[in-house]
């Protein structure tokens, strides 16, 4: 092997700036200090998490708030039939009683 091209690969090794070259995967991007990137991320997640919990929370609390709707919502619904029930036979009642009256009044 030719002596300069040892003495170029060593070189290009040794002084960080340029690269072997033999070398041909790109670069990878290295921060200087790792587990702050790490921290960083950490916190991130974090506060996503707490998002989703306060989220889902509210999506509980709204659901909590429908069903007890609905639950009103049938209570009133029963309770205008049963009057409207009560007010159709007192109705039935009279127009019944009207016309037996009717028919007493009419065979004397």
């Amino acid at each position: 092997m030719n002596l300069s091209k040892v003495v170029l690969a060593y070189g290009s090794i040794s002084c960080g700036v340029s690269r072997p070259f033999n070398v041909k995967s790109p670069r990878a991007f290295v921060t200087a200090s790792r587990h702050l990137k790490k921290e960083v991320s950490e916190e991130k997640i974090d506060k996503t998490c707490d998002k989703v919990t306060k989220a889902a929370d509210a999506v509980k609390q709204g659901a909590t708030q429908v069903t007890h709707m609905s639950k009103d919502v049938r209570g009133k619904v029963c309770e205008a039939t049963e009057n409207i029930e009560q007010k159709t036979k007192d109705d039935i009642v009279d127009i019944a009683g009207k016309k037996l009256k009717q028919k007493v009044v009419d065979k004397k």
